[in-house]
């Protein structure tokens, strides 16, 4: 099979590809097995799920988890130092997805790489004659979460997205598009609301 026959090609280089596809369900599964593996792991064992993570995902640098999280390959997920991902985080990276340094992930957040066509025909293919399913669409675009942001609970980001290092998103805020650095966005779709000023780190024992 040629690479612009295989579905895992065209779904990395951002084309639309056919579904279901045996290759990526297969990939998927094995995600689940170590999704299930992360989730089985006690609230205070997080040297096991960093050994986990270490081997699951394209890289890793260290995070700390909460249980439950839910990732569809892991093979296209890279996080950086530092990180914190509270629970029922859902991470679909059809595409790559990169999360930087000391980014904070709140509770219920989905950061998801695929999408679909918005003209229906187009996304959901059936036998003309019959009306049995064919196949469905799909494609999927990369995402970026930069150093520093905080993303609050329950925001969702989808495909093609970059946010700027430092921004903060408010809780159940959807990110349809790109947003600037250091900026305090929120809304569905998300807009700018302020941007956020530079100020000298927080030395230990320090409070804001």
């Amino acid at each position: 099979m040629s690479d612009l026959e295989r579905g895992y090609d065209k779904m990395l280089a951002g084309q639309y590809y056919s579904v279901p596809d045996a290759e990526l369900e297969a990939m998927q599964a094995i995600a689940t097995e170590q999704c299930a593996r992360l989730n089985a792991t006690g609230h205070n064992d997080g040297a096991a799920r960093n050994d986990i993570l270490k081997g699951f995902l394209k890289s890793y640098e260290g995070a700390v988890m909460i249980p439950r999280i839910t990732i569809e390959y892991g093979r296209h997920l890279s996080i950086g130092r530092h990180a914190f991902i509270n629970t029922n985080c859902t991470i679909m990276d059809g595409a790559p997805v990169t999360i930087g340094d000391c980014v904070a992930i709140g509770p219920n957040v989905m950061i998801l790489t695929a999408g679909h066509s918005i003209v229906p025909e187009e996304r959901y293919i059936v036998d003309p004659d019959t009306g049995d399913f064919i196949e469905a669409r799909a494609i999927n675009k990369p995402i970026t979460i930069e150093d520093h942001c905080w993303l609050g609970a329950g925001c969702i980001v989808v495909g093609g997205v970059t946010i700027g290092a430092g921004t903060t998103v408010a809780a159940g805020s959807v990110v349809t598009r790109s947003l600037p650095p250091r900026v305090l966005a929120g809304g569905s779709p998300t807009r700018v609301i302020r941007e956020i000023p530079e100020r000298e780190p927080i030395r230990p024992g320090q409070t804001p």
